[in-house]
């Protein structure tokens, strides 16, 4: 899985693409950051409150944070 991101500041564009490769070991769904990134456990077959997925949260959390930052970095350009 990869993501296309671009790092932007007033005067600065950054492209950069991330990518993580994903496998089951025991049970455990594990991710690591490629091409030579460590391997860590994503997600267990049963549920532990350590796992990295837990993180996700549905729908758009950080559109109305990104808006108001955005509007501060313009009001200063």
């Amino acid at each position: 899985m990869c993501m296309d991101l671009v790092w932007r500041s007033k005067n600065y564009s950054a492209p950069i693409r991330t990518c993580f490769s994903h496998r089951i070991r025991g049970g455990t769904l594990q991710q690591r950051k490629d091409p030579d990134g460590a391997w860590y456990s994503f997600r267990h077959s049963s549920e532990n409150p350590s796992d990295e997925q837990r993180k996700f949260e549905e729908g758009d959390t950080k559109g109305a944070q990104f808006d108001q930052i955005r509007s501060l970095i313009d009001s200063k350009s």
